[in-house]
Protein backbone atom coordinates (compact mmCIF):
# COMPACT_ATOMS: atom_id res chain seq x y z
CA UNK A 1 0.00 0.00 0.00
CA UNK A 2 1.26 3.39 -0.96
CA UNK A 3 0.15 6.21 0.26
CA UNK A 4 2.63 9.16 -0.81
CA UNK A 5 5.01 9.42 -3.68
CA UNK A 6 8.18 7.85 -2.63
CA UNK A 7 10.63 11.03 -2.71
CA UNK A 8 8.25 12.69 0.32
CA UNK A 9 8.23 9.60 2.21
CA UNK A 10 9.54 8.26 5.40
CA UNK A 11 11.16 5.50 4.00
CA UNK A 12 13.77 8.51 1.61
CA UNK A 13 14.08 10.60 4.33
CA UNK A 14 14.76 8.32 7.58
CA UNK A 15 16.10 5.03 5.51
CA UNK A 16 18.43 5.57 3.07
CA UNK A 17 21.98 5.34 3.55
CA UNK A 18 25.50 6.06 2.44
CA UNK A 19 27.86 3.02 2.51
CA UNK A 20 29.55 4.39 5.22
CA UNK A 21 26.45 5.73 7.53
CA UNK A 22 25.16 2.24 7.43
CA UNK A 23 28.10 -0.10 8.01
CA UNK A 24 28.56 2.94 11.23
CA UNK A 25 24.85 1.86 12.22
CA UNK A 26 25.45 -1.73 12.03
CA UNK A 27 28.61 -1.69 14.17
CA UNK A 28 26.70 0.56 16.88
CA UNK A 29 23.75 -2.13 16.82
CA UNK A 30 26.04 -5.02 17.98
CA UNK A 31 28.41 -2.70 20.66
CA UNK A 32 26.43 -2.69 23.24
CA UNK A 33 23.54 -4.52 24.54
CA UNK A 34 20.42 -2.74 25.28
CA UNK A 35 17.88 -5.16 26.77
CA UNK A 36 14.31 -5.00 26.64
CA UNK A 37 13.42 -2.04 25.07
CA UNK A 38 14.10 -1.66 21.49
CA UNK A 39 16.32 0.95 19.75
CA UNK A 40 15.60 2.89 16.89
CA UNK A 41 18.52 5.35 16.27
CA UNK A 42 18.75 3.78 12.44
CA UNK A 43 15.55 6.12 11.26
CA UNK A 44 17.12 9.14 10.03
CA UNK A 45 20.57 8.52 10.90
CA UNK A 46 22.29 9.37 7.46
CA UNK A 47 19.94 12.40 7.65
CA UNK A 48 21.33 13.42 10.75
CA UNK A 49 24.87 12.80 10.42
CA UNK A 50 25.26 14.82 7.09
CA UNK A 51 23.34 17.92 8.38
CA UNK A 52 26.63 18.83 10.45
CA UNK A 53 28.46 19.30 7.32
CA UNK A 54 31.46 17.18 8.17
CA UNK A 55 31.78 13.10 8.72
CA UNK A 56 34.07 13.81 11.53
CA UNK A 57 31.80 14.54 13.96
CA UNK A 58 28.66 12.65 16.44
CA UNK A 59 25.64 12.58 14.57
CA UNK A 60 22.71 13.98 17.10
CA UNK A 61 20.34 12.40 18.25
CA UNK A 62 16.52 12.70 19.32
CA UNK A 63 16.75 15.00 22.22
CA UNK A 64 12.85 14.24 22.89
CA UNK A 65 13.69 10.33 23.70
CA UNK A 66 15.91 10.07 26.66
CA UNK A 67 15.62 6.07 26.30
CA UNK A 68 16.93 6.00 22.89
CA UNK A 69 20.05 8.14 23.08
CA UNK A 70 23.30 5.70 23.64
CA UNK A 71 25.68 5.79 26.04
CA UNK A 72 28.19 8.31 25.56
CA UNK A 73 30.55 7.25 22.71
CA UNK A 74 32.66 8.35 19.40
CA UNK A 75 30.72 6.43 16.50
CA UNK A 76 33.96 6.55 14.50
CA UNK A 77 36.39 5.79 16.72
CA UNK A 78 35.13 2.70 17.46
CA UNK A 79 35.63 1.25 21.30
CA UNK A 80 35.96 -2.73 22.26
CA UNK A 81 32.79 -4.90 21.80
CA UNK A 82 30.75 -5.50 24.43
CA UNK A 83 28.78 -8.11 22.92
CA UNK A 84 31.37 -10.08 21.09
CA UNK A 85 29.21 -10.34 18.48
CA UNK A 86 30.37 -8.40 15.04
CA UNK A 87 28.61 -6.67 12.51
CA UNK A 88 29.30 -8.69 9.78
CA UNK A 89 27.85 -12.22 12.01
CA UNK A 90 24.95 -10.26 13.00
CA UNK A 91 24.59 -9.62 9.04
CA UNK A 92 24.88 -13.43 8.24
CA UNK A 93 22.17 -14.14 11.18
CA UNK A 94 19.68 -11.63 9.41
CA UNK A 95 19.96 -12.47 5.90
CA UNK A 96 19.24 -16.59 7.24
CA UNK A 97 15.91 -15.06 8.65
CA UNK A 98 15.08 -13.13 5.87
CA UNK A 99 15.69 -15.73 3.52
CA UNK A 100 13.33 -18.45 5.76
CA UNK A 101 10.74 -15.26 5.60
CA UNK A 102 9.61 -16.53 1.97
CA UNK A 103 8.17 -20.09 3.74
CA UNK A 104 6.04 -18.08 6.60
CA UNK A 105 4.36 -15.52 3.83
CA UNK A 106 4.21 -14.41 0.81
CA UNK A 107 3.80 -16.46 -3.15
CA UNK A 108 5.81 -19.78 -1.24
CA UNK A 109 4.27 -20.09 1.88
CA UNK A 110 4.09 -23.26 3.41
CA UNK A 111 0.49 -22.42 4.06
CA UNK A 112 -1.96 -22.13 1.11
CA UNK A 113 -3.66 -19.57 4.16
CA UNK A 114 -0.28 -17.22 4.38
CA UNK A 115 -0.04 -16.83 0.54
CA UNK A 116 0.26 -12.96 -0.15
CA UNK A 117 1.81 -10.65 -3.04
CA UNK A 118 5.49 -10.38 -3.26
CA UNK A 119 4.90 -6.92 -1.56
CA UNK A 120 4.09 -8.62 1.94
CA UNK A 121 7.41 -10.40 1.57
CA UNK A 122 9.37 -7.25 0.47
CA UNK A 123 7.59 -5.04 3.81
CA UNK A 124 8.08 -7.87 5.92
CA UNK A 125 11.85 -8.20 5.16
CA UNK A 126 12.60 -4.56 5.04
CA UNK A 127 10.80 -4.01 8.55
CA UNK A 128 13.02 -6.72 9.98
CA UNK A 129 16.00 -5.78 8.34
CA UNK A 130 15.32 -2.14 9.71
CA UNK A 131 14.73 -3.44 12.83
CA UNK A 132 17.87 -4.79 13.77
CA UNK A 133 20.01 -1.95 11.96
CA UNK A 134 19.31 -0.27 15.62
CA UNK A 135 19.06 -3.78 17.50
CA UNK A 136 21.18 -6.91 18.31
CA UNK A 137 20.44 -9.99 18.13
CA UNK A 138 21.47 -11.09 21.38
CA UNK A 139 18.57 -8.39 22.42
CA UNK A 140 16.00 -9.71 20.48
CA UNK A 141 15.59 -12.87 18.91
CA UNK A 142 15.42 -12.60 15.27
CA UNK A 143 12.89 -15.63 15.01
CA UNK A 144 10.12 -13.78 16.86
CA UNK A 145 10.87 -10.48 15.01
CA UNK A 146 10.50 -12.04 11.79
CA UNK A 147 7.26 -13.51 12.61
CA UNK A 148 6.13 -10.32 13.90
CA UNK A 149 7.29 -8.80 10.60
CA UNK A 150 5.07 -10.85 8.71
CA UNK A 151 1.92 -10.30 10.55
CA UNK A 152 2.67 -6.84 10.38
CA UNK A 153 3.42 -6.14 6.97
CA UNK A 154 -0.07 -8.05 6.43
CA UNK A 155 -1.61 -5.30 8.06
CA UNK A 156 0.19 -2.37 6.25
CA UNK A 157 -0.44 -3.85 2.51
CA UNK A 158 -4.25 -4.27 3.39
CA UNK A 159 -3.55 -8.29 2.85
CA UNK A 160 -4.21 -9.76 6.86
CA UNK A 161 -3.29 -12.91 7.65
CA UNK A 162 -4.58 -15.02 11.44
CA UNK A 163 -2.19 -15.06 13.53
CA UNK A 164 -2.84 -18.37 14.23
CA UNK A 165 -2.17 -19.49 11.26
CA UNK A 166 1.49 -17.84 11.71
CA UNK A 167 2.02 -19.97 14.45
CA UNK A 168 1.02 -22.94 13.07
CA UNK A 169 3.80 -22.12 9.84
CA UNK A 170 6.13 -22.09 12.88
CA UNK A 171 5.10 -25.24 14.58
CA UNK A 172 5.68 -27.14 10.66
CA UNK A 173 8.67 -25.21 10.08
CA UNK A 174 10.02 -26.37 13.40
CA UNK A 175 8.84 -29.71 12.90
CA UNK A 176 11.17 -30.69 9.63
CA UNK A 177 14.58 -28.82 11.30
CA UNK A 178 14.28 -30.35 14.57
CA UNK A 179 16.43 -32.97 13.83
CA UNK A 180 19.48 -30.01 13.57
CA UNK A 181 20.09 -28.73 16.74
CA UNK A 182 21.66 -25.22 15.42
CA UNK A 183 18.18 -24.66 13.23
CA UNK A 184 16.31 -25.91 15.97
CA UNK A 185 17.82 -23.42 18.23
CA UNK A 186 17.09 -20.29 15.42
CA UNK A 187 13.42 -21.86 14.21
CA UNK A 188 11.50 -22.19 16.84
CA UNK A 189 7.95 -22.50 17.50
CA UNK A 190 6.33 -19.25 18.22
CA UNK A 191 2.67 -18.54 20.50
CA UNK A 192 0.51 -16.33 19.35
CA UNK A 193 1.51 -13.66 22.21
CA UNK A 194 5.00 -14.66 21.77
CA UNK A 195 4.27 -12.43 18.13
CA UNK A 196 2.20 -10.19 19.24
CA UNK A 197 5.30 -8.90 21.82
CA UNK A 198 7.65 -8.87 19.11
CA UNK A 199 5.29 -7.05 17.17
CA UNK A 200 5.17 -4.10 19.69
CA UNK A 201 9.09 -3.99 19.99
CA UNK A 202 9.17 -3.89 16.02
CA UNK A 203 7.34 -0.81 15.60
CA UNK A 204 9.11 0.74 18.40
CA UNK A 205 12.23 -0.61 16.90
CA UNK A 206 11.44 0.61 13.16
CA UNK A 207 9.97 4.41 15.08
CA UNK A 208 6.43 4.00 13.55
CA UNK A 209 8.02 4.56 10.26
CA UNK A 210 5.65 1.53 8.36
CA UNK A 211 5.52 2.12 4.63
CA UNK A 212 7.96 0.57 2.31
CA UNK A 213 8.30 1.08 -1.33
CA UNK A 214 9.52 -1.48 -3.47
CA UNK A 215 10.09 -1.99 -7.24
CA UNK A 216 7.92 -4.45 -8.48
CA UNK A 217 5.43 -2.26 -8.97
CA UNK A 218 8.03 -0.53 -11.65
CA UNK A 219 9.24 -3.51 -12.96
CA UNK A 220 6.04 -4.40 -14.11
CA UNK A 221 5.46 -1.29 -16.55
CA UNK A 222 8.88 -1.13 -17.13
CA UNK A 223 8.65 -4.75 -19.45
CA UNK A 224 5.27 -4.22 -20.84
CA UNK A 225 6.50 -0.77 -22.08
CA UNK A 226 10.05 -2.49 -23.59
CA UNK A 227 8.58 -5.93 -24.67
CA UNK A 228 6.18 -3.52 -26.86
CA UNK A 229 8.56 -1.51 -28.06
CA UNK A 230 10.34 -1.48 -31.47
CA UNK A 231 14.08 -1.94 -30.68
CA UNK A 232 13.45 -4.73 -28.61
CA UNK A 233 12.37 -6.77 -31.41
CA UNK A 234 15.59 -5.19 -33.45
CA UNK A 235 17.34 -5.97 -30.60
CA UNK A 236 16.41 -9.82 -30.06
CA UNK A 237 15.84 -10.27 -33.83
CA UNK A 238 12.32 -11.23 -33.71
CA UNK A 239 10.98 -9.74 -36.96
CA UNK A 240 10.16 -12.79 -39.14
CA UNK A 241 10.21 -10.65 -42.35
CA UNK A 242 10.37 -7.53 -43.17
CA UNK A 243 8.02 -4.67 -42.47
CA UNK A 244 7.06 -1.37 -43.86
CA UNK A 245 4.76 1.31 -42.66
CA UNK A 246 2.66 0.45 -45.16
CA UNK A 247 2.42 -3.12 -44.16
CA UNK A 248 -0.55 -4.53 -42.01
CA UNK A 249 0.56 -8.00 -42.09
CA UNK A 250 1.56 -9.69 -38.47
CA UNK A 251 2.53 -13.11 -38.26
CA UNK A 252 -0.44 -15.53 -36.21
CA UNK A 253 1.88 -15.67 -33.27
CA UNK A 254 3.36 -12.27 -32.59
CA UNK A 255 1.03 -11.70 -29.44
CA UNK A 256 1.84 -14.92 -28.30
CA UNK A 257 5.78 -14.24 -28.39
CA UNK A 258 5.36 -10.61 -27.19
CA UNK A 259 3.28 -12.08 -23.94
CA UNK A 260 6.10 -14.99 -23.54
CA UNK A 261 8.94 -12.54 -23.05
CA UNK A 262 7.13 -10.12 -21.16
CA UNK A 263 6.76 -13.08 -18.63
CA UNK A 264 9.55 -14.35 -18.81
CA UNK A 265 11.75 -11.23 -18.26
CA UNK A 266 9.01 -9.73 -15.27
CA UNK A 267 9.97 -13.07 -13.68
CA UNK A 268 13.34 -12.83 -13.93
CA UNK A 269 13.59 -9.44 -13.12
CA UNK A 270 11.70 -9.73 -9.84
CA UNK A 271 13.63 -12.50 -9.01
CA UNK A 272 16.65 -10.44 -9.19
CA UNK A 273 14.56 -7.69 -7.59
CA UNK A 274 13.78 -10.18 -4.43
CA UNK A 275 17.07 -11.40 -4.25
CA UNK A 276 18.29 -7.70 -3.65
CA UNK A 277 16.54 -7.30 -1.32
CA UNK A 278 17.03 -10.51 0.68
CA UNK A 279 21.04 -10.30 0.43
CA UNK A 280 22.12 -7.17 -0.54
CA UNK A 281 22.28 -3.37 0.85
CA UNK A 282 20.67 -2.24 -2.25
CA UNK A 283 17.40 -1.12 -0.97
CA UNK A 284 19.10 0.72 2.05
CA UNK A 285 21.32 3.05 -0.77
CA UNK A 286 18.75 3.35 -3.87
CA UNK A 287 15.23 4.03 -5.11
CA UNK A 288 13.08 1.61 -5.91
CA UNK A 289 12.87 3.30 -9.36
CA UNK A 290 16.38 2.33 -9.84
CA UNK A 291 16.34 -0.94 -8.40
CA UNK A 292 13.93 -1.66 -10.85
CA UNK A 293 15.70 -0.43 -14.17
CA UNK A 294 18.73 -2.44 -12.33
CA UNK A 295 16.95 -5.45 -12.36
CA UNK A 296 15.21 -5.07 -15.71
CA UNK A 297 18.62 -4.74 -17.30
CA UNK A 298 20.41 -7.81 -15.39
CA UNK A 299 16.92 -9.86 -16.52
CA UNK A 300 17.40 -8.89 -20.22
CA UNK A 301 21.72 -9.72 -19.23
CA UNK A 302 20.47 -13.16 -18.20
CA UNK A 303 18.16 -13.60 -21.60
CA UNK A 304 21.21 -13.16 -23.49
CA UNK A 305 23.30 -15.60 -21.23
CA UNK A 306 20.68 -18.19 -21.53
CA UNK A 307 21.10 -17.79 -25.22
CA UNK A 308 24.80 -17.40 -25.44
CA UNK A 309 26.15 -19.05 -23.18
CA UNK A 310 28.70 -16.53 -21.64
CA UNK A 311 28.81 -13.88 -18.52
CA UNK A 312 30.04 -11.12 -20.68
CA UNK A 313 26.90 -9.20 -20.74
CA UNK A 314 25.94 -9.64 -17.40
CA UNK A 315 29.65 -8.60 -15.99
CA UNK A 316 30.39 -5.98 -18.84
CA UNK A 317 29.92 -2.68 -16.75
CA UNK A 318 27.34 -1.16 -18.75
CA UNK A 319 23.67 -1.18 -18.76
CA UNK A 320 21.50 -3.35 -20.85
CA UNK A 321 21.87 -1.58 -25.05
CA UNK A 322 17.91 -2.60 -25.03
CA UNK A 323 17.35 -0.68 -21.40
CA UNK A 324 19.37 2.18 -22.77
CA UNK A 325 17.96 2.53 -25.45
CA UNK A 326 14.65 2.93 -23.85
CA UNK A 327 15.91 5.18 -20.86
CA UNK A 328 17.30 7.49 -24.04
CA UNK A 329 13.49 7.72 -25.95
CA UNK A 330 12.34 8.05 -22.42
CA UNK A 331 13.85 11.05 -20.95
CA UNK A 332 14.80 12.45 -24.51
CA UNK A 333 13.96 15.50 -22.63
CA UNK A 334 15.91 15.89 -19.86
CA UNK A 335 19.69 16.81 -19.61
CA UNK A 336 22.38 14.59 -20.73
CA UNK A 337 23.91 14.84 -17.23
CA UNK A 338 20.96 13.79 -15.14
CA UNK A 339 20.67 11.03 -17.87
CA UNK A 340 23.87 9.65 -17.33
CA UNK A 341 24.00 10.38 -14.15
CA UNK A 342 21.38 7.44 -13.77
CA UNK A 343 22.92 4.97 -15.78
CA UNK A 344 25.50 4.88 -13.66
CA UNK A 345 24.14 4.31 -10.43
CA UNK A 346 21.97 1.59 -12.53
CA UNK A 347 25.28 -0.15 -13.30
CA UNK A 348 26.26 0.52 -9.27
CA UNK A 349 23.36 -1.81 -8.42
CA UNK A 350 24.21 -4.00 -10.77
CA UNK A 351 28.07 -4.48 -9.67
CA UNK A 352 26.35 -4.40 -5.94
CA UNK A 353 24.10 -7.06 -6.62
CA UNK A 354 26.76 -9.63 -9.21
CA UNK A 355 29.90 -9.18 -6.44
CA UNK A 356 28.06 -9.77 -3.42
CA UNK A 357 29.16 -13.17 -2.37
CA UNK A 358 25.96 -14.22 -1.23
CA UNK A 359 23.73 -13.76 -4.42
CA UNK A 360 22.39 -16.68 -6.14
CA UNK A 361 22.32 -15.96 -9.92
CA UNK A 362 22.14 -19.69 -10.64
CA UNK A 363 18.67 -19.24 -10.88
CA UNK A 364 18.24 -16.61 -13.78
CA UNK A 365 20.45 -18.89 -16.42
CA UNK A 366 22.58 -21.70 -16.71
CA UNK A 367 26.13 -19.76 -16.87
CA UNK A 368 27.48 -21.14 -13.33
CA UNK A 369 27.89 -24.77 -13.79
CA UNK A 370 26.76 -27.36 -10.78
CA UNK A 371 29.88 -27.23 -8.85
CA UNK A 372 30.28 -23.59 -8.85
CA UNK A 373 27.10 -23.58 -7.07
CA UNK A 374 28.03 -26.30 -4.81
CA UNK A 375 30.70 -24.62 -3.75
CA UNK A 376 28.59 -21.63 -2.83
CA UNK A 377 25.92 -23.14 -1.01
CA UNK A 378 28.85 -25.28 1.17
CA UNK A 379 30.60 -21.89 2.17
CA UNK A 380 27.33 -20.66 3.23
CA UNK A 381 26.38 -23.38 5.54
CA UNK A 382 29.73 -23.16 6.83
CA UNK A 383 29.66 -19.50 7.84
CA UNK A 384 26.16 -20.56 9.49
CA UNK A 385 26.82 -23.17 11.22
CA UNK A 386 30.12 -21.21 12.77
CA UNK A 387 28.20 -17.85 13.42
CA UNK A 388 25.10 -20.19 14.97
CA UNK A 389 27.50 -21.95 17.44
CA UNK A 390 28.79 -18.26 18.54
CA UNK A 391 25.24 -16.82 19.11
CA UNK A 392 24.08 -19.97 21.04
CA UNK A 393 27.31 -19.58 22.87
CA UNK A 394 27.02 -16.20 24.01
CA UNK A 395 23.09 -16.37 24.35
CA UNK A 396 23.55 -19.12 26.97
CA UNK A 397 25.69 -16.72 29.82
CA UNK A 398 23.39 -13.84 29.35
CA UNK A 399 20.42 -16.25 29.60
CA UNK A 400 21.87 -18.15 32.95
CA UNK A 401 22.33 -14.54 34.50
CA UNK A 402 19.49 -12.59 33.64
CA UNK A 403 17.57 -16.06 34.56
CA UNK A 404 16.53 -15.40 38.61
CA UNK A 405 18.02 -18.28 40.80
CA UNK A 406 15.14 -20.96 42.22
CA UNK A 407 14.72 -20.14 46.12
CA UNK A 408 14.29 -23.62 48.72
CA UNK A 409 11.96 -23.74 50.85
CA UNK A 410 12.55 -22.99 54.58
CA UNK A 411 12.08 -26.96 55.53
CA UNK A 412 14.81 -28.18 52.63
CA UNK A 413 17.12 -25.53 54.05
CA UNK A 414 16.41 -26.30 57.64
CA UNK A 415 17.00 -30.30 56.51
CA UNK A 416 20.56 -29.61 55.35
CA UNK A 417 21.86 -27.70 58.11
CA UNK A 418 23.79 -29.67 60.56
CA UNK A 419 22.11 -31.21 63.43
CA UNK A 420 21.66 -29.09 67.03
CA UNK A 421 21.69 -31.24 69.65
CA UNK A 422 22.20 -28.18 72.41
CA UNK A 423 20.93 -24.81 71.56
CA UNK A 424 23.41 -22.19 72.71
CA UNK A 425 26.21 -24.46 72.15
CA UNK A 426 28.88 -22.83 70.31
CA UNK A 427 29.16 -22.99 66.08
CA UNK A 428 32.91 -23.94 66.66
CA UNK A 429 32.53 -26.83 68.42
CA UNK A 430 30.99 -29.55 66.55
CA UNK A 431 28.02 -31.49 67.70
CA UNK A 432 28.61 -34.97 68.83
CA UNK A 433 27.23 -37.69 66.12
CA UNK A 434 23.82 -38.79 66.43
CA UNK A 435 21.54 -40.74 64.41
CA UNK A 436 19.15 -38.78 62.12
CA UNK A 437 16.11 -41.37 63.76
CA UNK A 438 16.75 -39.58 66.76
CA UNK A 439 17.20 -36.00 66.35
CA UNK A 440 13.90 -34.15 67.23
CA UNK A 441 11.99 -32.42 64.47
CA UNK A 442 12.80 -28.66 65.24
CA UNK A 443 10.43 -26.19 63.85
CA UNK A 444 10.13 -22.43 63.40
CA UNK A 445 8.24 -22.28 66.48
CA UNK A 446 10.08 -24.32 68.89
CA UNK A 447 13.15 -22.75 67.99
CA UNK A 448 12.16 -18.93 69.24
CA UNK A 449 10.67 -20.33 72.21
CA UNK A 450 14.11 -21.76 73.11
CA UNK A 451 15.81 -18.86 72.08
CA UNK A 452 13.04 -16.80 74.55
Amino acid sequence: MIGQPFEVSTQAASWLFTEESLSLCRKQAVKERNGKRARKFASGFDQRSTSTGSTTVKPSFPESDEDNLLPPFDIFEPRSNRTGLTADEQDVMIRFHSHQMSMVIGPNAVLPELMRSASVLATAVMLFRRFYLSNCVLDFQPRRVAIAACLLASKIEEEKVPIGALEHATEIIFQRVKGVQLCREELGSLSARDIEIAEKQLMEGVNYQFICHHPHATIQSLVSEIVHSDFFLDDHHEHPHPTDATSSYRPKNSFDLRDQRRVELENKAMMVAQSALLFSDVPFLFSPAQIAFASLSMALACCDMCASGTTTSLLAGSIHPTLHKYIRSKFAGKPESKVVEFEEEVVAITHMVVRSPVMDLNMLSMWAGAQRREEVVAHQAEELRIVFRKVSHLRSPIAAKLSPKPQQSFRKRKAEMPPMTQLGRSSFVSPSPVSNSKIPKVTPNRVSSASA
